[in-house]
């Protein structure tokens, strides 16, 4: 499965499962269930793929389009259908030059068919979570027979309301820019860990936000074959990701 950018251009500001603390005391989630990235007020937003889209309107997250997969795609080696969702949308009532072409949810209808790259809206700070003008960008697979307004999927329960990852599914690469090791737990590490499981490094318990045993296992197997190390940096076995390890992988 493979999704655009919903933004013509990119840069994040905040990653998937960043910001535990926060998250879990303010809204029971484990850390942050999306991806936001900059875009400010009145910054085109398009879908990522084709499928079926209705706007909502949420008091917390405020205005907002969900487009539902026409296809079916594969998410954790699993074929489902699947949504993506686009938060903190222009409200249209009070500047109607930033109208969404997307339709208002009717449980009548189907939804809006899209296409990937067509144009759904404008982002702006609407809505009770929102603390400055970007846009958050969700995924969620989706049940067999699931209603189109539905909030619930097969993985409710998993901590982020639903939502997964959608980093391996976007054309960009995570670029590493912190130092890590053993021990941490961030975002950064959910990202090496997904990058090294998608290059073969098993890691059994991953993807998590956790640098313990099995991370420090697949970092040093990774440096042995890629990355130019002297006898000082092969003791460590993997304990440290450090700028050698964050070059090479970034240029992967």
């Amino acid at each position: 499965m493979k999704l655009l950018n919903p933004v013509k251009e990119v840069f994040v500001t905040q990653y998937f499962g960043e910001n535990p603390e926060f998250y879990l005391k303010n809204y029971g989630i484990n850390a942050h269930n999306g991806i936001d990235y900059r875009a400010p007020h009145g910054t085109p937003v398009y879908a990522t793929h084709d499928g079926f889209a209705y706007y909502e309107w949420d008091s917390a997250q405020g205005e907002g389009v969900v487009i539902r997969s026409k296809e079916m795609g594969e998410i954790d080696g699993k074929m489902t259908h699947y949504k993506t969702i686009y938060w903190h949308l222009v409200n249209s009532t009070q500047e109607p030059q930033y109208k969404s072409p997307i339709k208002v949810f009717d449980i009548y209808s189907q939804g809006q068919e899209v296409k990937a790259g067509d144009l759904i809206g404008y982002a702006d700070n609407t809505g009770l979570t929102s603390s400055g003008s970007h846009l958050h960008f969700g995924l969620k697979p989706v049940s067999a027979g699931e209603d189109l307004g539905s909030l619930y999927n097969p993985q409710q329960n998993n901590g982020y309301a639903g939502a997964i990852n959608p980093m391996p599914y976007l054309p960009m690469k995570y670029k590493f820019n912190k130092n890590l090791e053993r021990g941490n737990r961030n975002a950064e590490v959910y990202e090496l860990q997904t990058r090294l499981i998608s290059m073969g490094y098993t890691i059994p318990d991953g993807p998590t936000t956790f640098y313990g045993a099995q991370t420090q296992a697949a970092v040093f197997r990774y440096q042995m074959i890629n990355v130019p190390m002297n006898w000082w940096d092969r003791r460590y076995e993997g304990r440290y990701f450090g700028p050698k390890t964050r070059s090479a992988l970034n240029n992967t």
